[in-house]
């Protein structure tokens, strides 16, 4: 998935999803168009690897493609230790949309939502 964040917030929200979750930076481009005019470059993408799970960050701009404000998506995140990663998430911004709890299904799953407005459901088996 590609998560558009509204401009010039991406590189912020790089770094908060390293801080929350772990997250590895494989690649980074800046947008061409709007290099020189901005303090912070823009965010073309932003490659990021949450151990197998890998997702795209961009700077929201006019120019980058249709309008993406109506998705709605929950990105899941499977890890050993449930409590543990909302709590870390928290502590680097994220607000509690859903404690942790058993679930019929069997994991243990609670809900965040990150500061660039993307709930994060994590789960433990």
């Amino acid at each position: 998935p590609h998560l558009f964040v509204q401009a010039p917030h991406a590189s912020d929200a790089i770094e908060f999803y390293k801080k929350a979750f772990g997250a590895e930076e494989v690649a980074k481009s800046h947008h061409p168009k709007r290099k020189a005019d901005q303090d912070v470059p823009l965010i073309l993408h932003a490659h990021l690897k949450f151990g197998a799970a890998e997702i795209m960050v961009c700077d929201d701009t006019a120019d980058a493609g249709p309008n993406v404000e109506a998705t709605t998506a929950i990105l899941h995140l499977q890890t050993n230790n449930a409590e543990a990663a909302i709590k870390r998430a928290i502590e680097a911004g994220a607000k509690v949309s859903e404690e942790v709890s058993d679930q019929p299904w069997g994991q243990r799953y609670g809900k965040v939502v990150d500061p660039y407005g993307f709930v994060w459901s994590i789960a433990t088996p």
